[in-house]
């Protein structure tokens, strides 16, 4: 397919333009894809404002949360065919190394060159290769497909968490992310605390489940949470977000033999203080949650499908791809919750 296109480029921190350039070539080995919807994450945020200096050359496309119908295929596409719905997982691991052979592909080395997705989502076409192309189910829209990836990563984490029923979860960190912990968390059988500083979060999450909500502006969070658990703390703690104050918080509140999770990467990179007695007198477990295993991603269309889980309620705002700065603006700002950029609106 032949002829031009709108897509978003990157030239810089947050020179963000709309450009006519040419539809992607094809090859062998690619999918050609009209794409109908592309989320806004966080780490397309930290692309957009420069927080990675790495990764901010430009132009480049961006956008890596997006889904779309299948236009054209190369002769060595195998898993989907012209006029499939598909959602791209851009995190393809090689197969080859220490991580891949040892049941942890998502640490793959190189888990962005082997057969990678070129293309970027904020645009109005993309290519994939074939291990990228997964067939949406019927009963899922487009925008909700678009969660796969975040979903893929929040089913990782909750995975690493081990939460038994009952369990006290806190979840620090109301924003897309933590809505999406909240709601794999309970379905584990947690009892989900959620706390966060914009009431209208909170609010949101209670609409969408959550047991508790706790505004930690208001008052001492280590007692709020311990009054909330019978004196104890919590016995998991998911810190959604990549903020090194919602870590403190996160390690104050968590109780003896719990885990505590570190869910967002901080950019720019920082330190946070730690006392060694706490975890070694209390047996507590700090870890962390990046990316997801291959097999992770049906898991998050299946479970889609099946509706366990709420996607549409998380969706504030919806524009075209002309408004993709103001998407980008918004979710910095925190005015909202979900973004969703639909390139052919």
């Amino acid at each position: 397919m032949e002829g031009k296109m709108k897509a978003a480029l990157l030239y810089g921190p947050r020179d963000l333009r709309v450009e006519v350039v040419d539809i992607p070539q094809m090859t062998d080995d690619f999918a050609l894809i009209k794409i109908m919807a592309c989320g806004v994450c966080p780490t397309d945020l930290r692309t957009y404002i420069g927080s990675r200096a790495s990764t901010t050359s430009g132009p480049r496309r961006i956008g890596h949360e997006w889904v779309g119908e299948v236009i054209e295929v190369g002769k060595n596409i195998t898993r989907v065919k012209v006029g499939d719905r598909v959602a791209i997982n851009n995190k393809i691991p090689c197969g080859n190394c220490y991580y891949c052979t040892n049941g942890a592909d998502h640490l793959c080395t190189n888990l962005f060159g082997a057969g990678r997705v070129i293309s970027g989502g904020d645009a109005q076409y993309g290519v994939a290769t074939d291990k990228a192309l997964y067939q949406i189910p019927d009963n899922v829209s487009w925008e909700e497909a678009a969660f796969a990836e975040p979903v893929s990563c929040v089913m990782n984490g909750i995975d690493n968490c081990n939460i038994k029923l009952g369990d006290d979860v806190l979840i620090v960190g109301a924003g897309p992310m933590g809505l999406l912990n909240m709601q794999i968390a309970k379905l584990k059988g947690g009892r989900i605390i959620m706390s966060d500083i914009i009431d209208e979060r909170l609010a949101k999450a209670k609409e969408m489940g959550a047991d508790e909500v706790i505004n930690s502006s208001t008052g001492d969070f280590t007692k709020m949470v311990k009054d909330l658990t019978g004196g104890r703390g919590a016995d998991v703690v998911v810190v959604s977000v990549g903020n090194r104050i919602a870590e403190t918080q996160g390690l104050s509140a968590a109780g003896k033999n719990s885990t505590v999770i570190f869910f967002g990467g901080t950019w720019p990179e920082t330190k946070i203080e730690i006392d060694p007695n706490f975890f070694h007198y209390n047996e507590v477990k700090l870890t962390g949650s990046s990316n997801f295993n291959y097999g992770v991603f049906p898991r998050s269309l299946k479970l889609m499908s099946s509706k366990l889980i709420k996607l549409e309620p998380i969706i504030s705002h919806r524009l075209p791809l002309d408004r993709v700065k103001e998407g980008f603006e918004l979710v910095e700002k925190k005015g909202g919750m979900k973004v969703m950029i639909s390139p052919h609106a």
